[in-house]
């Protein structure tokens, strides 16, 4: 008999790299209440009340798209959360990157990608570069964003140990640029996964409606692969894991079973009708598969198992 709690384990370890963030209720309060009532004047409010369904509709408005990342940039931007440790004093800021030898070297060059577009000329930096950084980077959010496809190439060509010094100095470089604004985009970070968490149609939902093939694929890999690990405790690890487990009797009935899987499956069918195509030859129905193909290869991988060919 399977434990779902020990499924959430196994499927979120392609996560394990994330740093651990501890939940601050009064700061998650104050998240909240602003989206609702646009009112500045909570943060920094003591003894605020929050409802559980106030709570719960925000995480649904999250999840479903309504309150928006761009919603909550706009929050992190307001006078009433302090900008860093030394606001307003690019100098000082500068002074406190570069006291820190461990991950200078890192943080320099970070910010000479983006604002000299050349990491490689890190020893170039200075004040002024650190003050067009703050002003083309008003909070964390965008940071992040645009520093991510530097972080992959980082990736591809260094070791994991490498790529976890650049993790953690892109961590310090916020938290020393934005202050009280980094601790609470890492609050919103966690609704935000507590909102995928509660409620994942919605989430698929709003991904279907965007034609988001990034979140798509990967909550449909998600899925599969839950589906595969279900099936195989329920054969007692027994199943012959290749090609034809896809068409195995208990993992089709977890497949049709699986919620986010029939919302697919439903949009598939409405992409066929309305093209007049077989439901194979629509933009999903012609993804579907592959994406099934390479969740078991993922799976798999994870196991250690080497695949049989058919």
């Amino acid at each position: 008999m399977y434990n779902p709690e020990s499924i959430t384990k196994i499927m979120e370890k392609e996560n394990m790299g994330e740093k651990e963030i501890t939940p601050d209720i009064e700061k998650q309060k104050e998240i909240i209440i602003f989206m609702s009532e646009k009112d500045a004047k909570i943060f920094g409010e003591t003894g605020l009340v929050l409802e559980i369904k106030a709570k719960e509709e925000f995480l649904k408005k999250v999840a479903g798209g309504e309150i928006t990342r761009e919603d909550f940039k706009e929050l992190l931007k307001l006078e009433e959360i302090s900008t860093g440790i030394h606001p307003g004093k690019p100098a000082l800021l500068f002074r406190e990157i570069s006291e820190d030898k461990q991950v200078e070297k890192h943080i320099e060059r970070m910010i000479a990608r983006l604002v000299l577009n050349d990491a490689n000329a890190y020893e170039e930096i200075d004040a002024r570069n650190v003050e067009e950084f703050l002003k083309k980077y008003p909070e964390p959010f965008s940071f992040e964003e645009d520093i991510q496809s530097f972080l992959e190439e980082i990736n591809k060509v260094n070791k994991p140990e490498k790529y976890k010094e650049y993790l953690e100095a892109k961590e310090k470089l916020m938290q020393v640029a934005y202050g009280k604004k980094y601790e609470y985009y890492n609050q919103i970070k966690l609704l935000e996964k507590e909102a995928g968490k509660n409620y994942p149609d919605a989430v698929f939902e709003k991904a279907l409606k965007e034609k988001d093939d990034t979140v798509i694929e990967k909550m449909l890999k998600r899925e599969f692969k839950r589906c595969l690990y279900i099936a195989d405790l329920q054969l007692d690890n027994g199943i012959l894991l290749n090609r034809n487990v896809l068409y195995d009797d208990t993992y089709q009935k977890l497949r049709k079973n699986n919620t986010i899987i029939k919302l697919i499956l439903k949009c598939i069918k409405e992409e066929a009708k309305e093209s007049g195509k077989e439901r194979s030859g629509t933009h999903y129905g012609s993804k579907l598969l592959a994406w099934e193909d390479e969740a078991l290869d993922e799976y798999m991988e994870k196991k250690n198992i080497k695949r049989e060919a058919v």
